[in-house]
């Protein structure tokens, strides 16, 4: 929607002649149908006459604000600010198709893509059994969905598997990257997933390598014999498919198609780096709290907002055995470093994991405990130095309230007390009334479509990607600035006219949070 279509629809809706517009405003007709085609910015007596006749109440006048500011962008951006919302708080609950394709698979004819990845699946429990998938776009739920769900089953059966999916996106249409990218996120956060990702002004939807898959998998007889089977499909518009499969003894077919995504693949960069390690997912937000203005889209506060002297809390407040057996698994035990006679205070994370992991065995209960506490300061240090937005909504406001548990609560760390829920709160209004501090938190009515879900964008940087699940914290990061920059641009310029609450209602809503529930 531009500026032209919200005046002609409040126009339609309260019943009014743009003549009685014209004729109350005191200006040209001309005026009024400059500032109507977005060509001309209204004078500030000009804009009080259009609310007064429209009878604009505080909504339909951001609203007003909002599209007038939007006069002489590009429609793309508008597109993409839409495209963003949609992905964000829309979501899409879309049941895949079946697509057919056929192929002899020495037993039967398989009629559907599902048939084929039940027939992989059902191949899991053979000896030596693993899978290489490659992907050309295919950005399409029919495909994505079913090979997300197969993904899932092989990694909880500890599959030998690897994705490698090769994305176009567009460089001038941001509306269409942002559809791929909620296309493509139920297979972002796997652990075997790589992205690499080629940028051209118009990406072309057609071709036999436009949306082809490559499956590969190899398992062993009880005989002990080896099997190959090679899986190539070209997805084609309207449902139709392609479908190529070769036996080992077909090498020569097989050539051909990897010779072609071969020689494709040179055009790619990569665009992902998906981790689960918490030392690196440490060095992550360190890294892009110092050096990256940061909008965070996610229903309720993050670990990095929660002040030290709850930690401290915590810290006094769990059994010591369970707070070091967690914190001290694995490569957790790098808090040890942190101990101020073993580096320099001002060392950075990153600094920090160089050191031997040996000598993190050493030291006493409470000197890691400070460590920790050392770590956690230094997180809290970064969030003060570029510009912030936090977008949260107000009904998962209110269940970190009730609840004390937050969506990335580490599996060992306790829900939140009253008093440390209420020091949390207070904290968030602080920060965002205080001038000097670069976090401004917005929070708005409508809820996040997908509440396990959480997105970090680096204005020109990158975007840093969490779900949720089961205790643990998945992530990736996705490389690519114009992409993250489009939710920057989102953060800035649509949520404080379009979606937050006013800041005093916001206050109030804290408010009544601490009160209620603290």
């Amino acid at each position: 929607m531009n500026i032209n279509t919200y005046i002609k629809q409040k126009l339609a809706e309260k019943n009014i002649q743009v003549d009685t517009l014209i004729n109350a405003s005191g200006t040209s007709k001309s005026t009024i149908y400059r500032v109507m085609n977005g060509l001309q910015i209204p004078s500030s007596e000009l804009k009080e006459c259009i609310i007064r006749v429209l009878d604009l109440n505080a909504l339909e006048q951001r609203e007003l604000a909002y599209y007038l500011s939007t006069s002489n962008l590009d429609e793309n951006v508008i597109e993409a600010r839409g495209a963003v919302f949609d992905f964000l708080f829309s979501g899409k609950a879309n049941s895949p198709n079946k697509i057919e394709v056929i192929y002899y698979d020495e037993e039967k004819y398989i009629r559907s893509f599902d048939s084929i990845l039940e027939s992989l699946l059902s191949m899991t429990t053979k000896d030596n059994f693993s899978c290489h998938i490659k992907l050309i776009n295919c950005i399409n739920d029919d495909v994505i969905l079913p090979l997300s769900a197969i993904f899932e089953q092989l990694s909880l059966l500890r599959c030998n598997y690897t994705v490698e999916h090769l994305v176009n996106f567009s460089s001038y249409d941001h509306k269409e990257n942002i559809e791929t990218l909620a296309c493509i996120i139920p297979l972002l956060t796997l652990e075997n997933y790589i992205l690499k990702y080629h940028e051209e002004e118009k990406v072309a939807n057609y071709g036999f390598f436009h949306d082809f898959l490559m499956l590969k998998y190899c398992y062993h007889e009880s005989n002990d014999q080896s099997v190959v089977v090679n899986l190539s499909i070209s997805f084609l518009p309207n449902l139709l498919s392609t479908c190529y499969v070769i036996y080992d003894d077909n090498k020569n077919v097989y050539d051909f198609f990897e010779r072609n995504y071969d020689s494709i693949i040179n055009n790619y960069q990569p665009a992902l780096n998906s981790r689960r390690s918490l030392i690196d997912y440490i060095s992550t937000i360190h890294n892009m709290y110092s050096n990256f203005e940061v909008s965070l889209f996610r229903p309720h506060f993050a670990l990095s907002r929660v002040p030290l002297s709850v930690y401290e809390s915590i810290a006094t407040r769990t059994p010591v055995e369970e707070f070091i057996a967690f914190f001290l698994q694995d490569e957790l035990r790098m808090i040890e470093l942190m101990q101020p006679h073993q580096y320099p205070s001002h060392s950075s994370v990153s600094e920090i994991k160089e050191y031997e992991p040996s000598l993190l065995m050493k030291g006493n209960i409470e000197s890691q405990i400070k460590g920790l506490l050392s770590l956690v300061q230094q997180i809290l240090e970064s969030t003060y130095k570029n510009k912030q937005i936090d977008l949260y909504s107000k009904s998962s406001l209110e269940s970190f309230a009730a609840t004390g548990v937050m969506l990335d609560n580490l599996e060992l760390l306790p829900p939140f007390n009253k008093e440390e829920i209420k020091a949390i709160l207070e904290n968030i209004k602080s920060r965002d009334a205080d001038s000097n501090d670069p976090l401004s938190i917005f929070i708005t009515e409508q809820p996040y479509a997908d509440y396990e879900m959480e997105i970090a964008a680096m204005d020109n940087g990158c975007l840093l990607i969490q779900r949720y699940l089961d205790s643990s914290t998945i992530y990736c990061v996705i490389e690519h600035k114009k992409l993250s920059s489009i939710f920057a641009d989102f953060a800035n310029h649509y949520v404080p006219t379009m979606m937050a609450i006013p800041q005093e209602e916001a206050y109030a809503f804290i408010d009544y949070l601490i009160e209620t529930y603290c």
